[in-house]
This record gives structure tokens, C-alpha cells and sequence, in this order.
């Protein structure tokens, strides 16, 4: 089963690069790639600051030094678009080197994304079934994340290296 579990995720990864690996072949998609990665690293520069402002604005409002909810939350929203921006740079950054995406990094940008949106929101303003879909995308992902871990863990023990 693990084996058979292996051999669909590596079709399925060699089919999607297959789309990917097109654009190599256009100087233009190497072009949108560099653009792409100047606009997202200006985002994170401008970024960090405003977290640093935010932070110390939260700190130092009346009541000082005490935190609330809404503020932690506010900080944490900030804090993982910039993780999330991060995540699509180097995503970026890889495929611009590699001419290849690594779904371990897109599914994990996708991760950090789904955490982003359960923490900066209430669920209790959401319907029950929106967070029953919210739980499911959860799953799916960390599914996914897991058997590609497992993919790779199997395919580098085959070839004798460590993972």
C-alpha cells in the first residue's frame, strides 16, 4: 500500500511540473518570475516595520503593557502574511533556479495561510458548516503535506541516502 501510495503522489508531482516546465521554454516567464519575486520581497521590507509599528503601538496604548485578544491577533495576522509572502518568494525563487515548484513548499504555504485565517477570524461569526469546511481543508492539507514527506522519506531510502 505504501509503495502504491508512493508511486501516485510521484505521477502526480511529474505531472504538474510538466505544466510548470512549459514556461521555461519563454524568456517571459522567467521575466514575470523576477518581477514577481521584487514586488513580494518590497512587500515583505515594507512589511516588517509596519509589524515592528504594530507591536510597539499595542504595547504602548492605554492600558499599557496589557495585550488583548484583538491585538495579539492583529500582530499575528501581520506576522504570518509576512511568513506566507516568504513561503511564495521562495517558492518562486526555487522554481526560478530549478525550473521545478516543490510542493512540500506550497503546501506549506498553504498551511500557514489556513492557520492565518482560523486565528485572525472568529469562528463563532462563521456558519458551521464554513468551519467544518475550514476543519476539512485542514486535514486535506496535512494529508497531503504528510504523504508527500512520505514520498520523498521512501523514494531517498531506496536510493540509500537519508532523509
Amino acid at each position: 500500500m505504501r509503495v502504491i501510495i508512493s508511486k501516485l503522489v510521484n505521477m502526480i508531482l511529474k505531472k504538474a511540473g510538466i505544466m510548470f516546465k512549459n514556461l521555461q521554454k519563454f524568456p517571459f516567464g522567467r521575466i514575470v518570475a523576477v518581477i514577481l519575486m521584487v514586488i513580494l520581497a518590497l512587500v515583505v521590507v515594507i512589511s516588517i516595520p509596519s509589524l515592528g509599528y504594530l507591536i510597539m503601538e499595542n504595547i504602548l496604548a492605554p492600558p499599557i503593557w496589557i495585550v488583548t485578544v484583538e491585538k495579539i491577533r492583529s500582530v499575528l495576522d501581520l506576522s504570518l502574511w509576512i511568513l506566507i509572502t516568504i513561503e511564495l518568494i521562495e517558492t518562486i525563487w526555487i522554481y526560478f533556479e530549478e525550473h521545478d515548484i516543490r510542493i512540500e513548499t506550497v503546501l506549506s504555504a498553504s498551511m500557514i495561510a489556513l492557520a492565518r485565517k482560523i486565528i485572525a477570524v472568529r469562528l463563532r461569526d462563521y456558519d458551521p458548516l464554513m468551519v467544518l469546511g475550514m476543519a476539512a481543508l485542514i486535514v486535506a492539507i496535512g494529508w497531503n503535506y504528510y504523504l508527500v514527506r512520505k514520498s520523498h522519506s521512501d523514494c531517498n531510502k531506496s536510493d540509500g541516502k537519508k532523509d
